[in-house]
């Protein structure tokens, strides 16, 4: 399926580009202030239509493929309809009926095929509605497959993969255009306790400043994600540490080899003092990854943190551990603003920036 949606992104390439398309974003949610100013400082010609919850729909008419340039976002989807829902089992056979008489024509352009399209569906709903959200996919796909140019398969061998998202009485169909190639970047990757996706370690770097004159470092790069998501970018060096053995091997693997890793602890580092120019680190939540005493784990971290940044350096750290990196930043004698909650596996990290000063 990865090779038949990457198929379908290169195939939207050939859509006369004088009709605007409608794009749904996908991102960690949270992330939305993020992706949508890296969305505005891509495109020029962008129009923002909606921002909900891990959800970002706009119209676009530049060239699709520059849409790839995204690097915060998790997915991107074709916009087929919007249109209003019932919230109780009756409605489900509206919402097929409304379905089967939408324009697919768009389809002809993106995905050339002589024979039947295989597709999947996944729903999701928000709010109160007498049913759940496996009778949402079948009444989605009865609708879609009475079109008779579809046929049924699970999520491994789809061709087109279909996507319904409900919200209160508000129902969006659409078309998934990215494989997960897109979000993790590549097909293969080692990943060490505690890491996080690339599109968020992307929001981090994205927050901190790109700077093509920087020293960057993450003194807990554990697989070295961050590092990775830094590299798109110039810089004059980039580093990583970290204590895990494990996490320094797999974190060389993922890298190339002109970021400098090697194995320190980032409650005393060797780093010399005022020498980074940026500080962005997923720091040990104390979930996979468990230590004696978070909170003065914490102060012997950003203590270290505080020593090696230049005046005008900038920190960006994420965590769940809320308390501690307060109790931390007022030991240390600095400040924390809370950027942005995430929602994760039930998990509710935040990105804090520390500043010296008011």
């Amino acid at each position: 399926m990865e090779k038949c949606k990457d198929v379908l992104f290169n195939n939207m390439l050939k859509i006369n580009l004088t009709t605007t398309l409608n794009i749904m974003l996908t991102c960690a949610k949270g992330l939305e202030n993020i992706v949508l100013d890296e969305l505005r400082e891509n495109f020029i010609n962008i129009d923002i239509i909606s921002v909900t919850r891990g959800k970002i729909i706009f119209n676009i008419n530049s060239n699709i493929h520059s849409l790839l340039r995204l690097k915060c976002a998790d997915n991107l989807y074709l916009l087929i309809s919007e249109f209003e829902c019932g919230k109780d089992r009756k409605s489900l056979e509206k919402i097929s009926t409304k379905i089967s008489k939408l324009d697919f024509s768009i389809l002809d352009k993106v995905y050339d095929s002589k024979n039947k399209c295989k597709i999947c569906v996944k729903a999701g709903r928000e709010g109160k509605h007498n049913y759940s959200r496996f009778d949402l996919e079948k009444a989605v796909l009865r609708g879609i497959l009475s079109k008779r140019r579809f046929m049924h398969t699970d999520g491994t061998e789809a061709d087109l993969e279909f996507r319904f998202d409900l919200n209160d009485d508000k129902g969006i169909i659409s078309l998934k255009l990215t494989s997960p190639q897109f979000r993790f970047r590549q097909k293969e990757r080692s990943f060490s306790a505690g890491a996080i996706r690339p599109t968020i370690a992307h929001s981090l770097i994205w927050l901190s400043g790109i700077d093509k004159n920087d020293i960057f470092y993450d003194p807990c790069c554990g697989s070295g994600t961050i590092l990775s998501e830094r590299d798109f970018y110039p810089a004059r060096r980039i580093i990583g540490s970290d204590i895990s053995d494990s996490a320094i091997t797999a974190a060389k693997n993922n890298n190339r080899s002109g970021i400098i890793i090697y194995k320190d602890d980032a409650t005393n580092c060797c780093m010399k003092d005022k020498t980074i120019t940026k500080i962005v680190s997923n720091i040990p939540w104390d979930q996979q990854i468990k230590v004696a005493n978070v909170f003065e784990f914490y102060f012997r971290i950003l203590s270290q943190i505080i020593r090696i940044i230049h005046e005008e350096g900038k920190i960006v750290l994420f965590t769940d551990k809320e308390a501690a990196i307060n109790y931390a930043a007022e030991k240390c004698g600095v400040y924390v603003d809370k950027v942005a909650t995430l929602s994760l596996h039930g998990l509710h990290p935040s990105i804090f920036i520390i500043r010296m000063g008011e």
